[in-house]
């Protein structure tokens, strides 16, 4: 899916919120693979297809948010590349069972927002 914002966004946390106002927490279970498009002026993101109808029932565009289902891949901003050699930034080491960076119950691709 394509989430359209009006003006640019500075981080992922916006496109939650914005989501979150119509959808509801639990669609934070339901995303995956969230990144901004070319320009940070909305996000695409993978939901599983059994939600598909469930989501456009709830949703409303608005003047600031408009969200379709993307015909093809947009044009994505570049994610940055981590050349270090050393450890992983973000932790990536176990401790007690999970990855050190990750905050409790959410997806690796979300931890940071």
């Amino acid at each position: 899916m394509v989430l359209q914002c009006s003006i640019e966004m500075r981080s992922m946390s916006y496109a939650w919120r914005g989501l979150k106002e119509q959808l509801g927490e639990e669609i934070d279970s339901k995303i995956s693979a969230m990144r901004f498009l070319k320009g940070k002026m909305g996000v695409c993101f993978d939901i599983p297809v059994d939600e598909l109808s469930h989501i456009q029932e709830q949703w409303r565009d608005t003047r600031r948010w408009q969200l379709a289902v993307a015909k093809e891949l947009p044009e994505l901003e570049e994610q940055p590349q981590d050349t270090s050699r050393g450890p992983p930034r973000f932790g990536g080491f176990k401790k007690n069972g999970r990855f050190g960076g990750w905050k409790q119950g959410r997806p690796p691709g979300r931890a940071f927002e």
